[in-house]
């Protein structure tokens, strides 16, 4: 599931994720941080992948690292 790392993202410009997403669970209130619905994300890596700032990681995917 892809979460939001507040200290990467400089909170000072529309966040491009928002627009990538495919099922619009990246939501963006003026210039914050965005904020990941769990409810719709179908965790699908694209916010991941796209992040410009990689302020948007996948925490399934740590989790695997630093079990392994």
């Amino acid at each position: 599931m892809p979460v939001v790392v507040q200290h990467k993202c400089p909170q000072d410009h529309p966040c491009p994720c928002v627009r990538i997403c495919p099922v619009d669970a990246v939501k963006q209130e003026g210039f914050d941080a965005p904020i990941i619905d769990e409810t719709k994300c179908i965790d699908c890596g694209e916010c991941v992948r796209f992040c410009p700032y990689q302020a948007i990681t996948d925490i399934s995917l740590q989790e695997n690292i630093s079990v392994s």
